[in-house]
């Protein structure tokens, strides 16, 4: 009878190493999955772009609004880069319930985007037009949502007829 109770304490503590061990490796293991397997990288231009892009913020862009560009990982991170008339850029997302912040738009102000930490390098290669270092004259902003998305904006703003609006948002 004692030789039973000693293989069944062996049974339980074993059982009990292996759910620790089980969480202490889970947890890395989900995170490694959510980021690389789960939160799969997409890139998409011109009309798919634009039709992606009304859908996911829920509003219709002007016919101002051209050279749609989308990347996102996942649902945790998105790229954008469109061209738009001067006029276009105040009420771009005015409607939109997917934008929960407004910009503090300013003068020669550069985003810290995540891109850089959030993609390798294929991936980055696939969103060639996302270019924010090349311009000479810009605005930005970047606002924290109230669903806690992080809203980094960018616009170029050197050719005063035609500007490139760059926008990064992080779900944290």
């Amino acid at each position: 009878m004692q030789q039973l109770f000693g293989i069944i304490g062996w049974v339980v503590l074993a059982i009990l190493v292996a759910f620790i061990c089980g969480l202490v490796v889970s947890v890395p293991l989900r995170s490694f999955a959510d980021d690389n397997v789960l939160a799969t990288f997409n890139s998409i231009d011109g009309e798919a772009a634009r039709s992606a892009l009304q859908q996911q913020f829920g509003i219709v862009f002007p016919t101002s609004v051209t050279e749609f560009h989308r990347a996102n990982k996942g649902d945790k991170a998105y790229w954008i880069q469109l061209r738009l008339a001067r006029e276009a850029l105040n009420n771009l997302f005015k409607d939109s319930q997917y934008m929960t912040c407004t910009f503090p738009l300013q003068s020669n102000y550069i985003p810290v985007f995540e891109y850089a930490r959030l993609l390798g390098p294929e991936q980055w290669a696939r969103m060639s037009w996302w270019t924010p270092n090349n311009a000479a004259t810009f605005v930005g902003g970047e606002c924290t949502g109230t669903d806690y998305k992080i809203f980094r904006m960018f616009t170029d703003v050197t050719n005063s007829s035609q500007w490139i609006f760059y926008m990064e948002v992080v779900q944290e």
